[in-house]
Parts: structure tokens; sequence; C-alpha cells
């Protein structure tokens, strides 16, 4: 009966530790923080300036994010004075390689 007891206890630390390790290695490839998000660059997908996070919301009921808020404006993709807030859907952005910048899967004039 010991030996049963201590093999429990053995497995559930175990099984606590490969949890922790999963929620790891998750947290790594699919969670991104909002911090890191304010003040990143979006670029649409043929490669043209669209604007900068400058804010995310997030839904209050789920707690998932909604959409960004992008500071947009300019000609020949450059940000100038002239810019406006556009709300845009998370669901828009493309996985980039490349943190310096997002990538949106409509064209800039639709933004």
């Amino acid at each position: 009966m010991k030996t049963s007891i201590l093999l429990g206890a053995a497995v559930a630390v175990l099984g606590t530790a490969a949890a922790s390790a999963l929620a790891q290695a998750q947290s790594t490839t699919s969670y991104i923080e909002t911090s890191k998000l304010v003040g990143v660059k979006v670029k649409s997908s043929q490669g043209e300036e669209v604007g900068v996070v400058k804010d995310v919301v997030l839904d209050r009921n789920t707690g998932c994010m909604a959409y960004t808020v992008l500071s947009t404006g300019g000609t020949a993709g450059q940000i100038t004075g002239e810019a406006k807030l556009v709300a845009v859907p998370w669901g828009v952005y493309t996985e980039s390689s490349d943190p310096s910048f997002l990538t949106v899967r409509v064209d800039r004039e639709r933004i």
C-alpha cells in the first residue's frame, strides 16, 4: 500500500511537471503579449506600410482580442500627421517570422 501511495504521488508530480512544460511550450508558440503589439508597424501583404498599432481591444465577455487600433494616414506608405484611427480585427492579420512588424491580408486602401 505504501508503494502505491508513493507511485501515485510520483505520477501526480510528473503530471504537473508535464502540464507546466506544455503550458510553457504553448505560451511561446501561440500567445503574444499585448504590450509588445503597441507601437509595432503594420504592413500589407504587398509590403506597403499601413499604420502603427496604437491599442489593443479585448472582448469583455470572452477575454479574447477583438481588434487592434491602428493609426493610419499619409501617402506612399509614409505615416504622416494626417493620421486617423481605425479598428482592425485580429483575424485579418497573418503570421510573420519577423517580429518587427505585423502583416494584414487586405489591401492598404481597405484599411
